[in-house]
């Protein structure tokens, strides 16, 4: 054989050839299979994310429907929320203008309480000091004489003439 291949060279380049060729037509097979491969779960990939795609679609659409249709109710509840608001102030107004009346007939009433505290105290100073030899020989008195209280208290500020 050796003596074969030094009378034809050409042959055992030929051969050599050959070798290099059906190997890279070996791989050339095998790396397109392989890219076969991959392009097939590649499409079959995206195809599931094109469904999953309009499903998303489909449930968007139908939530911004549900959107809507609760947007449109909102307008009613505002409208009332606005009415009783109204109305809250108005009541508001009319409790601060009953405060203000009962913060005034208080300042009235504490200044009659201190106008009869003041007439109790001249009536108590005008009887007991009179009354007072009595008062020494009554069995409760203590043996001293009781002038009464130290004088009536000063009249409240007047209240703020309402406006």
């Amino acid at each position: 054989m050796i003596e074969e291949r030094r009378k034809n060279p050409q042959g055992a380049a030929d051969r050599r050839l050959r070798i290099i060729v059906y190997a890279s037509l070996l791989a050339f097979f095998i790396l397109a299979a392989y890219g076969f491969y991959l392009i097939y779960h590649l499409t079959r990939d995206v195809h599931e994310a094109s469904v999953s795609v309009a499903l998303l679609t489909a449930s968007v659409t139908k939530q911004m429907q549900q959107v809507a249709e609760a947007m449109d109710s909102i307008p009613k509840p505002i409208a009332s929320m606005a009415g009783n608001t109204d109305s809250m102030a108005h009541n508001t107004e009319s409790m601060a203008r009953n405060m203000q009346y009962m913060a005034r007939t208080n300042a009235y009433m504490a200044e009659t309480n201190a106008r009869m505290q003041a007439d109790m105290w001249s009536l108590n100073r005008s009887v007991s000091t009179p009354m007072a030899p009595f008062t020494s020989m009554m069995p409760w008195s203590g043996g001293g004489s009781y002038l009464g209280s130290y004088g009536p208290m000063q009249y409240p500020p007047p209240y703020p003439p309402p406006r």
